[in-house]
């Protein structure tokens, strides 16, 4: 089972890397990621340039980053249901249960792609054009190099758990729509609905998506001197994610079994 998940895998990634389309997702946030120096300058003043990156890598990966991964994993399955291919594809000796876990494998792989792209591109800029050095005020040092970058590599991993939650959720409803532009649109529209009634409703700590900019936050604190932790806070934050992640999971892999695949 496991060597047929990871052969459909290997399938898709030069499938869709032969593409056109899935390209504008990283070239979107090298260019958010470029538009942040207009945003938040960088200098050679002496002075640690990591909130440069901590403003960057959020900016660019939690609103155009996320949208496209949004876009991009919303038409993997609905696609296939399109033109055809997915029942081809199932006709041949791979499980309806392989053929989802090899897109959501996908989807996590293109997440993986956004995330390192916009951490390697702020990262560039900021050892480019100022320092990336431990945070100092008055002389005195706060957190040593080493420190900021433990935190660092910490806020990036609490921000991709709610970034793979999303990724599941497009994948989820591409699973229950048989048309790419449909599965798009009720996809970004269904995040963007949420997005706008969560906090009228107050149900934002209840949302996946409200943890994509919680850890940031801490590291931006972190920036400035201040000792704010990640935990608790991202302990909730881990727990949410983990219980929708689940549900989008189960709901695509139940979808998948009893959908008709036929014209």
């Amino acid at each position: 089972m496991i060597r047929r998940i990871l052969a459909a895998y290997l399938v898709e990634l030069t499938k869709y890397s032969r593409l056109f389309s899935p390209w504008f997702g990283p070239a979107f946030v090298l260019l958010s990621v470029a538009a942040a120096v207009y945003a938040h300058p960088i200098a050679r003043d002496g002075s640690s340039d990591l909130d440069f990156v901590g403003y960057a890598v959020p900016a660019s990966l939690n609103l155009i980053g996320f949208l496209m991964l949004l876009i991009y994993s919303a038409g993997l399955v609905a696609g296939e249901v399109e033109r055809g291919t997915a029942r081809t594809v199932l006709v041949q000796p791979l499980h309806r249960s392989e053929f989802l876990a090899a897109k959501f494998l996908n989807a996590m792989s293109y997440a993986i792609l956004l995330t390192l792209l916009a951490t390697l591109a702020a990262w560039a800029l900021a050892a480019a054009l100022g320092e990336v050095t431990g945070i100092e005020f008055g002389g005195e040092l706060i957190y040593t190099t080493q420190e900021m970058n433990t935190a660092f590599a910490l806020a990036l991993l609490l921000n991709f758990v709610p970034y793979m939650t999303g990724a599941a959720y497009a994948v989820m409803v591409s699973t229950l729509t048989r048309r790419s532009a449909t599965a798009v649109a009720a996809t970004v529209g269904g995040w963007l609905i949420v997005e706008y009634a969560k906090h009228a409703l107050r149900l934002d700590r209840f949302i996946f998506s409200t943890y994509l900019d919680q850890s940031w936050i801490v590291f931006s604190d972190r920036c400035k001197g201040l000792d704010t932790p990640f935990f608790p806070g991202a302990a909730i934050g881990l727990a949410v994610c983990a219980v929708w992640f689940a549900l989008f999971v189960t709901i695509a892999f139940v979808a998948m079994h009893r959908r008709n695949f036929g014209p």
